[in-house]
């Protein structure tokens, strides 16, 4: 049973993608958002709030805090903007 316990787990965290906040650009017009896939290393490009990158829909954006909120499911995840490596 520990066996299979072990099994489950690491074949479920394999399927787990984990999704980073890597940037934005708003104008007076439009408010952009780019998502990564840190584990296949694929970038959604430019979004809107509303648009989907793989099981993932943007919500919203906290201008004040740097934080996105995205939809998966039913679960709702805040996301931070990765911070800058300069």
């Amino acid at each position: 049973m520990k066996n299979y316990l072990a099994l489950l787990l690491l074949c479920t965290a394999g399927l787990r993608a984990e999704i980073e906040f890597s940037g934005f650009f708003i104008t007076s017009k439009e408010a952009l958002f780019s998502l990564s896939d840190t584990e296949t290393q694929r970038s959604s490009g430019w979004l809107k709030i509303g648009q989907s990158f793989g099981t993932y829909t943007l919500l919203s954006f906290d201008r004040e805090q740097d934080v996105i909120t995205l939809k998966q499911g039913e679960r709702l995840l805040k996301i931070p903007l990765r911070e800058s490596k300069v």
